[in-house]
């Protein structure tokens, strides 16, 4: 019922956007007969897609990529429409009229380098430095990936690019910071991506922290498919739990939309007051938030979720909703945060303002 109640609200504020858009489109190109109806019937079963492979589960192929590449087309010409409407309801309809080309061109060209640009992942360094670590210490170096929501519109070209990027890259551990699949993957074989992820083995392994989308991903198969695909591709997977390796200690938090609800103050500050002050502390989340009582007990929190906004001026709404949207922050205390913006993206498959990153963190002691 969740998800009928979610895709009938999203189809019904999308085909109200859809409305206004199909409106101003048929206004600014003059649009009568049989090409205003044939645009209609366009506009309609587009409007409806999203919903109905949505609640299919079936999120990735030909089919969905034209779906969710409407979506982020009919987003940037809504607030195109927008303007027309403005220009229009002051008379002035032969400037309307030239936004409205310029509406149509630009957003067309903003969508196409969009998806260009959310397949060039990046490669972002940062350095830690770590009181806890002896002098002496050999620098240990993380690769932290986020949000490749596998299968989300894609099917296994995402992950090879992925791929791509970490087998050129030096590091000691690797680190998913949650979304790493997408609700619907039981549905694929999605045990080929997990033994090609398998292959990757870094010295000291791999450690995930489930996403909202593992969670949506479980109530989609009726049973735990995100602790199947983890494990299979070679994953210890940290659901609100403590690992102490020989030179680190990693604290990984399950997401808070789990139904166990395990996401609380006195669980993340136990689990932290336990690791020991002769190692650096990570702390792994899928969503940036941060508790007062826990700064100065960690070094480094990693987290993603945002994806940066992923389309602009998306960027501006979830930078209210999370003010860690993206980047790397000094908590105080000799805590820090970094929240990357991800490798992968959900709903339309293109990144406007942001780009997609493997981030590659160096932990050192203080010199």
């Amino acid at each position: 019922m969740g998800f009928i109640l979610f895709f009938s609200i999203f189809t019904l504020i999308y085909g109200l956007m859809g409305w206004l858009v199909f409106s101003q489109v048929g206004w600014t190109l003059n649009l009568t007969g049989w090409p205003r109806l044939l645009l209609a019937l366009v506009f309609i079963a587009m409007t409806l897609s999203p919903g109905l492979s949505g609640y299919a589960g079936e999120r990735y192929g030909l089919y969905a990529m034209i779906t969710y590449l409407w979506l982020g087309l009919i987003f940037y010409l809504f607030l195109g429409s927008i303007l027309i409407v403005l220009f229009r309801t002051v008379h002035l309809a032969f400037v309307a009229r030239i936004i409205g080309y310029l509406v149509l061109v630009c957003s067309v060209g903003l969508l196409t380098w969009g998806f260009f640009q959310a397949r060039d992942i990046g490669v972002t360094k940062v350095e830690i430095v770590s009181g806890r670590m002896a002098p002496a210490a050999k620098p240990i170096k993380i690769a932290f990936v986020s949000d490749v929501h596998l299968y989300s519109v894609e099917g296994d070209s995402r992950l090879q690019r992925v791929l791509k990027v970490l087998n050129g890259l030096d590091y000691d551990i690797l680190i998913s910071g949650g979304d790493l699949i997408e609700s619907g993957i039981h549905r694929n074989d999605w045990q080929l991506l997990a033994e090609e992820i398998k292959k990757l083995r870094p010295p000291l392994g791999k450690v995930a922290v489930r996403g909202n989308h593992e969670i949506y991903a479980n109530m989609a198969a009726g049973e735990d498919i995100s602790a199947r695909f983890h494990k299979a591709a070679g994953f210890d997977l940290l659901n609100n739990r403590l690992l102490e390796l020989p030179a680190l200690s990693i604290v990984g938090m399950d997401d808070p939309h789990s139904r166990e609800k395990p996401e609380n103050g006195s669980r993340e500050l136990d689990l932290l007051k336990k690791t020991s002050s002769q190692k650096p502390v990570l702390l792994i989340k899928h969503q940036p938030f941060v508790q007062e009582k826990t700064k100065g007990l960690f070094d480094l929190m990693l987290a993603g979720h945002t994806h940066g906004g992923q389309i602009w001026p998306f960027n501006y709404l979830v930078g209210v909703l999370f003010p860690y949207l993206r980047g790397d922050f000094d908590l105080g205390q000799g805590s820090r945060l970094f929240t990357s913006v991800g490798v992968g993206t959900w709903g339309p498959p293109v990144r406007v303002g942001t780009k997609p990153e493997v981030v590659l963190i160096t932990l050192k002691p203080a010199s």
